[in-house]
């Protein structure tokens, strides 16, 4: 399965801090309430964004979408090198990821398309308690860097 393909089964589940699993066939997607870090979390399944690119990468190693990992976060994702390289983003490609980090803060996304990967591109993301996983139309500010999984 490819890392699409695992993002597109992620969207419709809930945000849930410092995990990262879902099911294939989008029962129990769970829910999510208050601010993250601090939220409340109802149901089994569900991803924070670092969980979620970490188990659509399959990093560190393969595991089931139902198996919760929660590997890496913005942290590792932005400043170390351990089965991903930074990259321009001029190069971006499919299933690479944009990731910042700053200040204790940070956020990762997959790109799966756009014709300026600096203007409004399609991404799969855990965005927040709001809104969970979702696929959607953004921009990414010029805080994020572009990172690629290696063996892609």
């Amino acid at each position: 399965m490819s890392v699409i393909a695992r993002a597109k089964l992620g969207v419709g589940y809930s945000y849930y801090w410092g995990h990262g699993s879902w099911r294939s066939d989008g029962q129990q997607p769970g829910s999510c309430m208050g601010n993250c870090g601090a939220c409340t979390h109802m149901g089994p399944y569900g991803a924070d964004c670092s969980g979620f690119v970490a188990k659509c990468w399959q990093i560190p190693s393969p595991s089931p979408l139902t198996t919760d990992l929660h590997p890496y976060s913005t942290y590792n994702f932005f400043n170390d090198t351990t089965h991903w390289a930074p990259l321009p983003r001029a190069q971006i490609q499919t299933a690479d990821a944009l990731v910042y980090n700053a200040n204790g803060a940070g956020h990762i996304m997959l790109f799966e398309s756009g014709a300026d990967p600096w203007g409004n591109i399609w991404t799969y993301e855990a965005r927040g308690c709001a809104t969970g996983i979702v696929h959607n139309l953004r921009v990414a500010s010029a805080s994020f860097i572009t990172i690629r999984r290696e063996g892609l």
